[in-house]
C-alpha cells in the first residue's frame, strides 16, 4: 500500500512541474513578466531579504550582528546586484 501512494507509482493528476526564473537572464525575465501579466491571479511572495539575513547570519555564528552589519554584509554579498535580479524565482 505504501508503495502505491508513493511517487514511484503514476503522477497524480495534482502534481505540476515549477517554472525557475533568473531574472538577470534577460529572456527568463521577460518570460516571467509575460505569465504575470497572463495570470493576474498568481501572488508573489519575495522573500528573499529574510533569506539574505539568514545566510549572513550563519556566516558568522559566534557573533550577534546588528541589523546594521547584517544589511551590510546583505549588500556586499549581492556585490552591486538588484535584490529583484539575485537568485532565481520558483
Amino acid at each position: 500500500m505504501l508503495y502505491e501512494r508513493s511517487l514511484g507509482g503514476e503522477k497524480e493528476k495534482n502534481d505540476y512541474t515549477p517554472f525557475f526564473f533568473r531574472l538577470c537572464n534577460a529572456e527568463e525575465k521577460k518570460e516571467l513578466e509575460d505569465l504575470l501579466e497572463k495570470r493576474p491571479q498568481i501572488r508573489v511572495f519575495d522573500t528573499m531579504w529574510a533569506q539574505l539575513k539568514e545566510l549572513v547570519k550563519s556566516q558568522k555564528p559566534s557573533i550577534t550582528l546588528t541589523m546594521e552589519e547584517i544589511e551590510h554584509d546583505i549588500y556586499a554579498h549581492l556585490n552591486g546586484l538588484n535584490m529583484i535580479e539575485y537568485g532565481v524565482w520558483v
